[in-house]
């Protein structure tokens, strides 16, 4: 099935102040509930979304789970997206409307 884990498209509202908690949640008892039928995780990699280290470490909990990491990247500005992308061997690196040549020449 083509079925993808976005927990991390924003912060909750609720988690305002404690972004590293929601982050948690997201990695934790939401991944735990979500994996066994998903095959995707993905993550908004934004300014006022999912830093670079916390996209990273979403995906990564994502992969230990056994789901396969695609990135929403650079849709809004320029970030770490389309590298943490290719870092993490990402399947896609999505939005990707604001590239630097560096950014290109990695994703080629």
């Amino acid at each position: 099935d083509e079925v993808t884990y976005l927990g991390a498209h924003i912060v909750s509202p609720d988690y305002a102040d404690d972004p590293a908690g929601y982050v948690d949640l997201v990695t934790g008892p939401m991944l735990e509930a979500c994996a066994p039928h998903a095959r995707w995780i993905d993550v908004f990699c934004e300014q006022g979304a999912f830093d670079g280290d916390q996209a990273r470490a979403i995906l990564t909990a994502g992969r230990a789970k056994g789901l396969h990491p695609r990135i929403h990247a650079n849709q809004l500005s320029h970030g770490p997206g389309v590298q943490l992308a290719v870092e993490l061997d990402a399947a896609s690196a999505d939005h990707c409307t604001h590239l630097t040549d560096a950014d290109v020449d990695a994703l080629g």
